[in-house]
């Protein structure tokens, strides 16, 4: 074929097509067609994620004191986060270049 490819996004991604180093289209959850060979496709996450943190301190008086947290956070602005982040999709493989985790 000639690299015709189909890319379908979930309704939780904020979908970026690049097609020769400029913005062709953007938003939630895109469908489309695209030409393996000039076509970049960023895709943000914007769906609510939770996390977990430990601390543990010694006060002055050699007291142990430990806080447990859970968060959850959303990202806004998927512009901000994809200059910030590599959220580019390996379209050979159809498989994110990312680590969830680093949000």
């Amino acid at each position: 074929m000639l690299g015709l490819k189909f890319f379908k996004g979930l309704p939780t991604d904020y979908v970026i097509k690049y097609v020769g180093g400029q913005i062709a289209a953007e938003g939630v959850g895109l469908a489309f067609s695209y030409l393996r060979h000039n076509t970049q496709i960023v895709v943000v996450p914007i769906n609510s994620k939770d996390g977990e943190a430990l601390f543990t301190i010694v006060t002055r008086d050699l007291q142990p004191v430990s806080l447990q947290m859970c968060f959850t956070f959303r990202v806004v602005a998927p512009h901000c986060a994809a200059t910030q982040f590599n959220f580019s999709l390996d379209t050979s493989r159809r498989t994110r270049t990312y680590n969830s985790r680093v949000l």
